[in-house]
């Protein structure tokens, strides 16, 4: 299956990413690599 990622669904995901690793660091990896493709359905 191929999942098609809009622009500014990625500018989200990179803002998401950053907010996360503001909280520490390296959970922003961790919601990318780890949290996001489980939501995936």
């Amino acid at each position: 299956m191929k999942i098609r990622v809009l622009r500014t669904a990625m500018d989200d995901l990179a803002a998401g990413r950053l907010f996360y690793d503001k909280q520490q660091e390296g959970v922003g990896d961790y919601f990318l690599i780890v949290c996001l493709p489980k939501s995936i359905h």
